[in-house]
């Protein structure tokens, strides 16, 4: 095809069976949404544990397959690795070297302050690498060593949405690391700042307390965020005194 055209393909139901499971993928990622827990099962095994799709069409396809056409339009042509070339298209040996890229990129600019441009390039590399994840059997070295590095762009990405105070993030994708990695100090150390700015106030003081247990040299550091906590929840507190006294008079 050249730049331009337009063809047409119809595709008989076996040929396209796995259809359903791959379009709500690319439904979620187009819709920005950041997806960190997936299972190592096919598309299929997968419906039957979420008991659906999440998409009426998409379900009812599962339910009745039919010959599906596919109408495609060749709107430009990208050199391979591009920054303009999809995710989704990149080959299985296209993507690590691209979740490097992406990693690495998003570090410049989290060094240079634009946290919202680097969470966009860890959230990017997090899409390419849970795809990798699924294709390798948990406990071998592959997997292994697959998880390692999201765990490291799950804090990167954890640390960006602190800096822009969007912190019901920071709590969801920490926890997803201390869940693998309890000892954690980076993970705890970021959930509990997280937590107290969203008045879990014990949470938080058990995870810095966690953190000097796993690093005594950050006593000063934990010392002070435990004053903070007292501070915020002494505040509300008080805030809380007023409100409910004006409510009763």
């Amino acid at each position: 095809m050249y730049a331009g055209e337009v063809s047409s393909f119809l595709c008989q139901p076996w040929v396209v069976s796995s259809y359903p499971a791959v379009a709500k993928q690319l439904r979620e990622y187009h819709g920005g949404k950041l997806t960190t827990e997936r299972s190592h099962c096919c598309g299929m095994s997968q419906l039957q544990e979420e008991a659906g799709l999440g998409y009426s069409d998409l379900d009812d396809l599962v339910k009745n397959p039919k010959p599906l056409e596919f109408i495609l339009e060749l709107v430009s042509i990208d050199p391979p690795g591009g920054d303009k070339q999809d995710l989704w298209a990149l080959s299985d040996e296209e993507k690590p070297v691209n979740i490097k890229r992406l990693h690495d990129k998003g570090n410049s600019f989290f060094k240079s302050g634009k946290s919202e441009e680097a969470s966009d390039c860890y959230s990017k590399a997090l899409a390419l690498i849970e795809d990798l994840i699924l294709k390798h059997k948990p406990g071998s070295d592959d997997h292994d060593a697959l998880c390692e590095t999201k765990y490291s762009l799950l804090l990167n990405f954890a640390q960006c949405r602190l800096s822009l105070n969007d912190f019901y993030p920071v709590i969801e994708h920490t926890s997803t690391v201390i869940e693998a990695q309890p000892r954690n100090a980076k993970a705890l150390y970021r959930r509990g700042k997280a937590r107290s700015q969203v008045w879990e106030f014990e949470a938080a003081r058990a995870d810095f307390r966690k953190v000097l247990e796993l690093d005594p040299a950050l006593s000063r550091d934990i010392a002070k965020q435990l004053r903070t906590i007292d501070d915020r929840e002494a505040a509300k507190n008080s805030e809380d005194k007023l409100r409910y006294k004006s409510m009763f008079k």
